[in-house]
């Protein structure tokens, strides 16, 4: 029988982290590089500046969400719904 590894997570940056979006993944995330790792974060347009908090990290990549949007890109739209984020549609 074979021996499991189990690996303890490293823990993730609590404080936010100031980037500058570059480009959009094939999901629509946006990409943008810390210290040389790829991180994709969710709802994030390219051009946009803003702080981000870290929700997983891998060996090649992380992930993350919008904190604090600093700049917004001009073809971000605001949601008509006033439910948008809450129901899901």
């Amino acid at each position: 029988m074979a021996r499991r590894r189990y690996h303890k997570k490293k823990k993730l940056p609590e404080d936010p982290v100031k980037v500058t979006i570059e480009s959009l993944a094939h999901d629509g995330r946006g990409v943008t590089h810390v210290d040389g790792k790829v991180v994709f974060i969710d709802e994030a347009l390219p051009g946009e500046e803003l702080e981000f908090i870290y929700t997983d990290s891998r060996k090649d990549y992380a992930e993350g969400k919008v904190e604090t949007l600093i700049t917004r890109a001009p073809e971000r739209v605001d949601a008509e719904c006033p439910h948008f984020g809450r129901c899901g549609l």
